[in-house]
């Protein structure tokens, strides 16, 4: 069964099986499957997903359930080594109709240890501030994030704002000592490193 499939199973209680599926599909075209692993708080899982509490509680459940049966560093929190590990671990950004920004967090041992969506629309400082994007840095005690966003188009060229707000997001690291290690834009055809191209 998808990823899909299995959401809708849990959500379905008040709802039809055919209601739950497309609930379940509307939370991983949104936000995608892997980041509601991080939303794991009530209020903003009910906030963000538009779930009701009971549904929002059976998700949460799930996945914590998950956690405690299987060893996360197998699955969920990969070792990211390069460009080619991020782009895996997120393709299904590519699909994605929307602009979605966002951030991982990674240990010393450059394995992932958060996974946050910051905004969704179109990109610029307004919509992406450092403050929630450091806000994560500090609470998983981040040694480095990677930034990660899609076009929705074919052209995997950064933009003037994607190249402005780099360079916002790189000041206010150096600040907290927090290394920005690159910048992914994921396309359908595939990606583009601000890191590979000397952009960061």
């Amino acid at each position: 069964m998808s990823v899909e499939q299995l959401l809708g199973l849990v959500i379905q209680s008040r709802h039809s099986l055919e209601g739950g599926l497309a609930a379940a599909r509307r939370l991983c075209c949104d936000y995608g499957a892997r980041a509601l692993t991080e939303r794991l708080e009530m209020s903003e899982f009910c906030q963000l997903a538009q779930l009701d509490r009971p549904s929002a509680g059976r998700i949460i459940a799930a996945i914590e359930l998950g956690r405690r049966l299987f060893d996360p560093g197998c699955s969920d929190f990969p070792v990211i080594q390069g460009p080619a590990d991020v782009y895996a671990y997120l393709w299904e950004m590519k699909r994605f109709r929307q602009e979605h920004f966002r951030c991982l967090y990674l240990n010393t041992m450059n394995r992932i240890v958060g996974d946050r969506t910051i905004s969704i629309g179109s990109i610029n400082s307004s919509l992406v501030h450092p403050r929630e994007v450091f806000h994560g840095a500090v609470e998983y005690s981040a040694n480095g994030l990677l930034l990660v966003h899609n076009h929705p188009s074919s052209n995997l060229e950064p933009s003037r704002q994607d190249l402005n707000l780099t360079r916002q997001l790189q000041e206010a690291g150096k600040l907290f000592s927090i290394a920005i290690l690159d910048h992914l834009i994921v396309g359908p055809e595939g990606y583009y490193s601000f890191k590979d191209h000397g952009r960061l």
